[in-house]
């Protein structure tokens, strides 16, 4: 078999019937488990490394969280729609995934004698640390407080504070995010190569417009233009849920 084929099998018939049990479907189509919780789709995706060979054969999980609500509250906005995850990342990167003592970043499943105790170590940490990061960010004060603990995406989060009915905490998380790009420094040192001085005032010229584009949303939310669109929108999801 090739490593694709034993490590699906592994999963198809190992977790997929425990995920199950926690309200998980399997999704075969992209080696993905999704459930639905208070209106956010959860996901968790295994992907196999393209280095796998039938001697050594490696996986990895990724946690992330989708919703169409974002989307619909971006057109009312009169904005192009998202169309993909809202938060997540790779399990290596959840808080406390990762054992103090094992820096590995994927599992090991070349050893068959081995798999059955990796695919358990697996769904242990999936159960006790995966799971709790997917319930917490499926609710938009969760989003947005993910990613502003990674300090990057702060427009988006103040979306999210928006869609929860928060405009000030949209607003400090725009200031935020100014001070943040304000701090990158994309000088380049005399005589540096051409390539290099395009690169940074490319880079400089991005930062330049994300700040432009988040001072103009500021000063949106202080003429009221959008300080009641996130508690409107919020209200209606509410009624469409009861």
């Amino acid at each position: 078999m090739t490593p694709k084929t034993i490590v699906r099998n592994l999963f198809e018939t190992t977790i997929t019937p425990r995920l199950a049990r926690l309200g998980f479907a399997y999704v075969p189509t992209r080696f993905a488990f999704r459930r639905q919780s208070a209106g956010f789709q959860q996901q968790i995706t295994i992907t196999l490394s393209h280095r796998n060979t039938r001697e050594s054969i490696r996986f990895w999980s990724a946690f992330n969280v989708a919703s169409r609500r974002y989307d619909e509250w971006l057109r009312a906005q009169g904005r192009p729609p998202h169309q993909g995850f809202l938060g997540g990342c790779m399990d290596w990167n959840i808080p406390g995934w990762c054992p103090p003592d094992d820096p590995e970043t994927s599992f090991d499943c070349s050893s068959p004698a081995r798999r059955e105790a990796v695919l358990d170590d697996w769904f242990r940490r999936c159960v006790s640390v995966g799971l709790p990061y997917l319930d917490e960010l499926s609710s938009w004060d969760g989003l947005a407080a993910d990613l502003v603990r990674g300090r990057w995406h702060w427009d988006r989060a103040a979306d999210f504070y928006l869609i929860a009915g928060r405009p000030r905490q949209a607003v400090e998380t725009l200031v935020r995010g100014i001070e943040e790009l304000q701090s990158r420094d994309y000088d380049c040192p005399e005589h540096a190569a051409p390539a290099l001085v395009q690169k940074r005032r490319r880079q400089a010229l991005e930062r330049d417009r994300a700040i432009a584009g988040f001072r103009a949303r500021m000063a949106s939310l202080a003429a009221g233009g959008l300080s009641t669109a996130g508690d409107e929108f919020h209200t209606s999801l509410e009624e469409a849920d009861r």
